[in-house]
């Protein structure tokens, strides 16, 4: 296995910080007629809990200097300036930082809010802070100067092993619980309307063989992942799989915004030549469409 490191180009990292930026946008412009509700001193975590609570246990939160609600309204239109300048690769090296800063905040400010997909965000975004990123090309050039270098590979490997470690914990997790053994969690799952978006248990219930096939497929999966990602031959075979796992995800449970974030990591694995071939196709296409001559007027 070559060591991730030596890797010449990373443009995983580019699609990375595109996808994160997107995740950030989509969960945060909708919020922001609720901001004093979820993060105003009177909203669902009260001034006096929020400084109780972060200086227990040295939480730092921007928000401990954020007073009033044009204060609040204020510092959340940094952030989402920030978050779009991110996304769009506008002085990305100034943004990154301010921004991941910003994110810490939200999450150390109301943890009522947070669950897993925000500290996957958090330690994906805090990856790509430190990573040589912001070179996406322009609409309009061949050449491209993706990140490279140590520290681009260093930051790399760490994305694919943040992605493998969380694939094998998730896993781990759900051997201690007894439905994932019998194989009926994705039954009970299924039948809880608060996560539930579909109406096929009617089905299931007449093939249930489905339900411990689902379950157990599903539990096998993610123990596999973590491992058979780092072979040549099962890498691209793995990444297929584990988009069609989280859009599976998306489909029958809407977890929309944790199957996009999970996504954009696991295309990591993706090779580098691979995203430049697709990308070179892409503007090709892009340049026959947009050459082709105006129809003659009648």
């Amino acid at each position: 296995m070559r060591f991730a490191w030596l890797s010449r180009d990373a443009p995983q990292l580019e699609l990375l910080r595109i996808g994160l930026g997107l995740a950030l946008l989509a969960s945060f412009v909708p919020l922001s007629p609720h901001v004093g509700e979820l993060y105003g001193d009177d909203g669902w975590v009260s001034r006096e809990a929020f400084e109780t609570v972060r200086l227990a246990h040295g939480w730092y939160s921007a928000f401990a200097w954020c007073h009033g609600s044009t204060t609040l309204m204020l510092l959340h239109t940094a952030f989402l300036t920030t978050a779009v300048a991110f996304t769009m690769g506008w002085a990305v090296r100034w943004v990154k930082w301010p921004l991941w800063l910003f994110y810490v905040s939200y999450l150390n400010r109301n943890p009522a809010l947070v669950y897993g997909v925000d500290l996957l965000i958090a330690n994906l975004l805090f990856i790509v802070c430190i990573a040589p990123i912001g070179r996406w090309p322009a609409a309009g050039a061949d050449a491209v100067e993706w990140p490279s270098g140590p520290r681009a590979g260093v930051c790399l490997a760490l994305v694919r092993w943040q992605m493998a470690v969380v694939f094998f914990f998730t896993a781990v997790q759900k051997l201690r619980g007894e439905l994932w053994w019998s194989g009926t969690a994705v039954w009970v799952a299924l039948n809880n309307r608060e996560f539930s978006h579909t109406a096929i248990t009617d089905v299931l219930a007449e093939h249930f063989w489905l339900v411990n096939v689902a379950t157990h497929g599903a539990l096998l999966f993610e123990l596999s992942y973590s491992f058979l990602i780092w072979g040549r031959r099962t890498r691209l075979w793995m990444v297929s799989g584990a988009i069609a796992f989280h859009l599976s995800t998306a489909a029958f449970f809407g977890l929309y915004l944790f199957a996009w974030v999970a996504i954009v990591g696991h295309l990591s694995f993706v090779p580098a030549r691979l995203i430049e071939a697709v990308r070179i196709q892409a503007r090709r296409k892009c340049v026959t469409v947009t050459s082709k001559p105006a129809p003659a007027a009648s």
